[in-house]
């Protein structure tokens, strides 16, 4: 993922926290708020609880790789941070994946698919 489509500021950070829609599971959490940007930021964080620098990374890439798949589809203008589990280091991919499908999808951060394309 590109940088600029990183959160990384701690007052960015704050502002998210305080003033997001959290959407729990137990593989992660997402938080949400709109920004006044035209791109929208993501960041991951993965908590000592999760275990060492290695399986904390190993997540931390997973949950990347789930996000960088649904990111053509996702709206514009929207600050999203997800507070990784335990649980997301032993399950499956295909689980993790379609668990963050259907978090953003159900945040409504998904651009609507066109039905009326001519099958001719």
């Amino acid at each position: 993922m590109e940088r600029r489509f990183r959160l990384t500021h701690r007052k960015d950070f704050h502002q998210v926290r305080q003033n997001g829609k959290t959407f729990p599971h137990p593989l992660v959490v997402m938080v949400v708020a709109p920004n006044s940007l035209l791109i929208s930021r993501v960041a991951v964080i993965t908590g000592k609880s999760i275990g060492n620098a290695v399986e904390r990374n190993r997540v931390k890439r997973r949950i990347r790789a789930c996000i960088q798949t649904i990111w053509p589809t996702m709206i514009a203008g929207w600050d999203l941070i997800f507070l990784a589990r335990r649980r997301a280091l032993t399950c499956k991919f295909s689980e993790l994946l379609l668990t963050i499908q259907n978090m953003v999808r159900d945040a409504g951060l998904v651009l609507p698919v066109n039905t009326n394309a001519s099958t001719e």
